[in-house]
């Protein structure tokens, strides 16, 4: 086992500029608009930031490197002479999960790290690749927003098939079969947690979006989430062809409660709920129960939705444009309920909003926001009523 090799911890572009290497701008930098939603119950104390927000973000680009070891569960890659990270991670502000589970370790000026373990012997190699792997890849919304996205910007590439894509291998069937869809023509390397990959011709697409795998104690500013809406609308169109889902005319469009099977975050009036919902004449919908085509398929469709913030809620992603959505969410001022608003821009949200059953003392700890919680009824019928409105 050789002894850590230290070495400067530096962004994408910054090494891409040193190395004076050609970075390929497969979407451009863009402003996001988030339009303003609606809270029941309304909070006078400004509780919640409801107004509208728009945030800038950078071009998705295609950056090709060289003699590269990646590893399973890391989206940081190591050069020669340099550890490299995404631009969009704020070292004083996120932790990263190299970080966290002490894989990497860097000097208290953050300009240089150093992996735990480090044998280059042990290492296997390709020729050439395009890295997909990151330890958030497993979560839904992770893989659809930040993963998903980049393998579709690259599989449509001239010459890109053929070119294996690395990934992690604990991934879940529906999202094997979402590389299928969206790169048909490319071979899959799977690569276990921490496994290292020698590459000799690395492609590397930069963030189609970020959310902060956690945040360090005491941060000012934390983000819930940004994304290139144009590389996420790419990938919608790709994967609605490759099913051959359909958005039929605004008339046609169901109703949809999204049901939630969890131990975690539970929204204890949902049966009551979804009772109260067959009566208005909405459909039922189990994503655990769809295949991955039929969950873009069904939402395709959506004509209004009624689901609680989790995962599933990723799937407002194949809602047409301007579908009303009533959000239920904790309310607890640090639930990342302007996520889905930097998500899925194209919906037009509604939120609703109860107390949790019981609270963590720290409102900033990962687990606060998984306490069950309450929305009443009467905020939800009143929620439901300003969204079909929207739906008109």
């Amino acid at each position: 086992m050789s002894a850590p090799l230290i070495l400067p911890y530096t962004t994408e572009t910054a090494y891409a500029q040193r190395a004076k290497l050609r970075q390929r701008t497969l979407f451009p930098a863009a402003r996001v608009e988030c339009g303003a939603t609606m809270m029941f119950p309304a909070s006078p104390d400004s509780f919640y930031e409801v107004g509208p927000r728009s945030y800038e973000f950078p071009a998705v680009t295609l950056t090709e490197m060289h003699d590269v070891v990646v590893r399973g569960g890391s989206n940081i890659l190591t050069t020669p002479d340099a550890i490299v990270r995404h631009d969009l991670i704020v070292l004083d502000r996120d932790v990263t999960p190299e970080e966290f589970y002490g894989w990497l370790r860097t000097t208290p000026d953050r300009k240089f790290a150093a992996w735990r373990s480090y044998d280059p012997l042990e290492v296997d190699y390709l020729p050439e690749a395009a890295v997909f792997t990151d330890r958030v890849a497993v979560n839904y919304a992770h893989w659809m927003t930040e993963t998903l996205p980049r393998i579709a910007a690259f599989a449509k590439l001239p010459g890109a098939a053929g070119i294996p894509l690395v990934v992690d291998d604990n991934l879940h069937p529906n999202l094997l079969r979402s590389i299928a869809l969206a790169a048909p023509e490319s071979p899959v390397r799977r690569l276990g947690l921490r496994q290292a990959l020698r590459i000799g011709r690395l492609h590397n697409v930069s963030p189609t979006g970020y959310g902060a795998f956690k945040f360090r104690e005491g941060a000012a500013e934390r983000s819930h989430g940004a994304f290139n809406q144009a590389a996420l609308t790419d990938m919608v169109a790709r994967l609605r062809q490759a099913v051959g889902a359909v958005v039929p005319e605004r008339g046609a469009r169901p109703k949809l409660f999204i049901r939630r099977q969890t131990r975690a975050r539970r929204m204890v009036t949902e049966p009551q709920l979804a009772e109260l919902l067959t009566q208005f004449g909405f459909e039922m919908v189990h994503p655990e129960r769809l295949t991955f085509d039929e969950q873009i398929r069904t939402f395709s469709r959506a004509g209004l939705v009624v689901c609680s913030t989790g995962a599933a809620a990723t799937n407002l992603l194949f809602c047409p444009s301007g579908c009303p959505v009533v959000m239920l969410i904790p309310r607890l001022r640090h639930v990342g309920y302007w996520y889905w608003r930097s998500m899925a821009p194209h919906v037009a949200l509604v939120h609703a909003n109860g107390p949790q059953l019981e609270s963590h003392e720290d409102p900033f700890h990962p687990a606060a926001n998984d306490y069950d919680y309450r929305v009443e009824l009467k905020d939800v019928l009143d929620a439901l009523a300003a969204a079909e409105a929207l739906r008109g």
